[in-house]
């Protein structure tokens, strides 16, 4: 098992991102996954960086808060993940919404868990299903 958390942009403490990871750890526990059944990366980028990501893999050339990007599974049978998240856009998000900038990265790091375990917002029941676990599932968040 393992989640790391990497901060490229070199603007966020270890103790922060270690909430953050710990945080990811309670998700795919209430999720039902054993310790040993997930590798996951977060990468803190900036809009440069997340807006190449896009634009290669999704063909959209702007910046975006959060990309993520389902490995399947290895041999092992472990769930593989990559979450980016824009520092520069969730900076002006959580400004926008009146939000501490750690809460901003938990939610985006929720929601892009919540990709890779299947969820999807592309379809209003689909937006639906995801905004009620992503409510459900905030409630672990603990700052």
């Amino acid at each position: 098992m393992s989640i790391n958390v990497f901060d490229l942009k070199n603007k966020i403490n270890k103790k922060e991102l270690d909430k953050v990871k710990d945080f990811i750890k309670e998700v795919f526990k209430k999720k039902g996954f054993l310790h040993n059944k997930y590798d996951l990366s977060i990468v803190i980028v900036d809009d440069d960086k997340i807006k190449e990501l896009n634009s290669k893999y999704r063909g959209k050339d702007i910046p975006t808060d959060v990309l993520s990007f389902s490995l399947g599974k290895d041999p092992k049978g472990r769930l593989i993940g990559e979450i980016y998240i824009s520092y520069d856009t969730a900076t002006k998000q959580a400004i926008e919404n009146n939000k501490d900038l750690l809460d901003e990265i938990a939610f985006l790091s929720l929601h892009g868990t919540l990709h890779i375990l299947g969820y999807d917002h592309e379809e209003e029941k689909d937006f639906e299903e995801m905004e009620r676990e992503t409510l459900k599932l905030i409630s672990l968040w603990k700052k």
